[in-house]
C-alpha cells in the first residue's frame, strides 16, 4: 500500500523572543539602536500545522483509505490515524480470496515459459538460467486480496513472496526539509504507546530521508524522486493524467491574519 499526506501551516508570532545572551542592557545606545557585537538567531514566527490530507491506495491504485482533518491537533490525529491503518491494512492481508481463473487466463498460464517475479535468473543461482522445472514447477499467482491472477511463477518465488511482510509507504513532498518537523516531537511513547520502534535516516543534522515506525509504516520525501514543486509537477501531467480531487480542508480567513478559523469539510 501506498500513502501521500499533504500538511498545511499557518504563521503565528513568537512571544517569548530572547536578545542576545552575552550581552546586557548596555548593548542599547542612545538613539534606542542595538549595537551588540555578536551573531545570534531570534525566531519571530512558528510554523503550527492546523490542518493535513491523507490518501492510502493499493498497487492498482484504488482509493482504500482517505482522512482530512482541520485544528489544532491534527499532527496527534493524523498519527492515531496512520497507526489505526497499521493495525487495518495488516487485518486485511490476512485474508485470502480464491483466484479467479478463466480461460483466456488458463491459455496465458499455459504458454508462459518465464517466472514473471524472478524472469528465470535467480541471485541464488548466480543469474544463470532458471526454467520452470520437476524440482521448481510453474504455479499459477494471484492477489490474495481481489483474487486476480497475475501470472506464472515459480513454486519457489511463489513462496517466498508470500512471506513479504505488509507495510505502508507514505509519501510526503519535502518530507525531509519541512513535514518531519512537525512529525518527529510526536513520536513519543507517551502520547502513542503502541509505537515499538522508530528508525530515522538522517541527511544532516536537520533533514531526514525517511522515518521508520514499527518497521511497518515508513515516511519518505517524494521530491527525491520527482523533483520540482507540487504545482510545477502538476503543470507537467495535467494533460495527460486523469484523476479525482479528493476531499480537503479548508481555512476561512475572517480578516485577522494570526487568527484564522479552520473547518472540516
Amino acid at each position: 500500500f501506498t500513502g501521500y499526506a499533504d500538511f498545511e501551516s499557518i504563521l503565528k508570532e513568537n512571544t517569548s523572543t530572547t536578545d542576545c545572551d552575552k550581552c546586557d542592557n548596555s548593548t542599547i545606545n542612545d538613539n534606542h539602536e542595538d549595537i551588540c557585537p555578536h551573531s545570534f538567531t531570534t525566531t519571530l514566527q512558528n510554523h503550527y500545522a492546523i490542518s493535513v490530507s491523507f490518501v492510502i491506495v493499493d498497487r492498482y491504485g484504488k482509493l482504500v483509505h482517505e482522512f482530512c482533518y482541520t485544528g489544532e491537533d491534527v499532527v496527534l490525529k493524523f498519527m492515531n490515524n496512520v497507526l489505526k491503518c497499521e493495525d487495518l491494512l495488516v487485518n486485511v492481508v490476512k485474508f485470502c480470496e480464491y483466484m479467479l481463473f478463466d480461460e483466456d487466463d488458463k491459455k496465458t498460464f499455459d504458454r508462459e515459459s518465464i517466472c514473471f517475479i524472478c524472469k528465470n535468473k535467480r541471485l541464488d543461482k548466480g543469474l544463470k538460467e532458471y526454467p520452470f522445472s520437476e524440482f521448481d514447477p510453474k504455479v499459477r499467482d494471484h492477489d490474495h486480496l481481489t483474487g486476480k491472477y497475475l501470472d506464472a511463477a515459480h513454486r519457489s518465488c511463489n513462496l517466498n513472496k508470500r512471506r513479504e511482510k505488509p507495510f505502508l509507504s507514505i509519501f510526503m513532498h519535502n518530507f525531509s526539509g519541512y513535514d518531519s518537523h512537525l512529525i518527529l516531537p510526536f513520536l513519543t511513547k507517551k502520547l502513542f504507546p503502541g509505537i515499538e520502534s522508530v528508525n530515522v535516516i538522517p541527511k544532516s543534522g536537520e533533514k531526514f530521508m525517511s522515518i521508520k515506525i514499527n518497521q511497518k509504516i515508513t515516511f519518505l520525501d517524494s521530491m527525491s524522486f520527482l523533483s520540482g514543486s507540487l504545482d510545477s509537477l502538476n503543470e507537467s501531467i495535467k494533460k495527460s493524467c486523469k484523476y479525482n480531487i479528493i476531499n480537503q480542508p479548508r481555512l476561512v480567513f475572517n480578516g485577522d491574519k494570526n487568527n484564522q478559523r479552520a473547518k472540516n469539510p
